[in-house]
């Protein structure tokens, strides 16, 4: 039940983004095909690895957020998608290192007595709050200055 609620509260996140960030999110097969065309006049293999960077990129976006239960982390890879539009390729690394950054951002603030990560995580989440990448590497560097001097 509780799952159901957090996937409940993910959904009303990507409403209150809009009918846009829907519609971003949709793959435009043909769209990239002529990017991919553009770019690679010409080169037949190249276009077709284009084609495919971009189809993997599109289904590693959509499929993190399909799973995602953390509206914060969904808000920030509909911003991964909005950011790249129409560059499947960079949308999907965007999302993983969004992943990446969440992971890390916990592994640190578990170092960290409760007290000094909640304070650390505070003052870095009032200037990235919608970025987990950005959030990781402040917590660490504020970490590190922590650990210098303790």
């Amino acid at each position: 039940m509780r799952r159901r609620a957090a996937r409940r509260a993910a959904l009303a996140a990507c409403l209150a983004l809009g009918a846009g960030a829907a519609l971003a999110l949709e793959f435009d097969a043909e769209a990239v095909e002529a990017r991919c065309a553009e770019e690679w006049e010409g080169e037949a293999e190249m276009e077709a690895r284009c084609i495919a960077q971009h189809r993997s990129g599109h289904e590693t976006l959509t499929g993190l957020m399909a799973d995602e239960d953390d509206p914060v982390m969904v808000a920030a890879l509909s911003e991964c998608a909005d950011e790249w539009r129409g560059d499947w390729n960079m949308a999907g690394h965007c999302a993983q290192e969004q992943v990446a950054g969440r992971a890390a951002l916990e592994a640190t603030l578990e170092e960290l007595p409760d007290e000094v990560g909640a304070a650390i995580l505070a003052e870095c989440d009032s200037h990235w709050a919608g970025d987990y990448r950005m959030r990781a590497h402040c917590v660490a560097r504020d970490a590190a200055d922590w650990h210098d001097t303790n």
